[in-house]
């Protein structure tokens, strides 16, 4: 056996091993997270963050964000060293395969988690998020617009919100043709027929909103918010 032979055979073997190694490291962090999810589910919060904190020494991304989470689930408030070391995590966990840490991160600097309050910052993570793929950012995006008191602008993101199967969304359209503001004229036809609309998907505020305004209608009011409910249910809707 020639000596070139014998050292291409040892180089191949240890990047075989390598590889090997590799793989059994990445199979047992997954079984692992496996364990911290089902922990999670089942309030068992010790042993989830157990586990999520070994494995987010290992610099897995989504154990990262997991122990974010359940460190805030269990602390909404936390104290300032703990803020910290949420918002250290989640800055560790965002990369491009996990766009869910960006919209922590947004989370974050709009609720002054690890730091002071930002709502600039907020809104930017928002929409790194949603340009990496996570679509259900755009809600995030809407109220973010809707704080600012950009009520235009924010329409657009909660129908995305809404085509991407978030239902609440429908709440807040309503909210700002009830509001108005720059560029949205005042609308309580319109904004009735979305309240009505989330009631009949079961949004909480949507029953509430629709209640109320209901008794403030008269029958044509009422008469002209079905009209309304069934062109924007048929894609008809003209902006009014």
């Amino acid at each position: 056996m020639s000596k070139i032979y014998q050292t291409v055979t040892a180089t191949t073997l240890l990047i075989f091993l390598a590889v090997g190694l590799t793989s059994c490291t990445s199979h047992g962090d997954m079984a692992e997270m496996s364990v911290a999810k089902q922990a999670e589910k089942l309030n068992d919060f010790a042993t989830a963050q157990d586990h999520y904190t070994r494995i987010a020494e290992n610099g897995v991304p989504e154990a990262q964000l997991g122990l974010a989470k359940l460190l805030l689930k269990q602390n909404p408030h936390p104290t300032k060293d703990v803020g910290a070391h949420i918002l250290s995590l989640a800055q560790d966990a965002a990369t491009e395969d996990m766009p869910q840490a960006y919209l922590l991160l947004g989370d974050l600097a709009r609720d002054g988690i690890g730091g002071p309050k930002n709502p600039k910052q907020s809104y930017e993570y928002y929409v790194k998020a949603y340009h990496l793929g996570y679509k259900k950012a755009a809600y995030k995006i809407g109220d973010s617009l809707l704080d600012s008191k950009h009520p235009l602008e924010a329409l657009p993101w909660f129908q995305q919100a809404f085509d991407a199967g978030n239902s609440k969304a429908l709440t807040k359209i309503g909210q700002i043709w009830e509001d108005g503001g720059v560029g949205v004229t005042k609308n309580v036809i319109v904004a009735q027929a979305y309240y009505k609309w989330a009631a009949e998907l079961a949004v909480a505020d949507g029953v509430r909103n629709a209640a109320r305004l209901d008794k403030k209608l008269t029958a044509d009011g009422k008469k002209k918010v079905e009209e309304t409910l069934k062109s924007l249910k048929s894609g008809l809707f003209n902006t009014p």
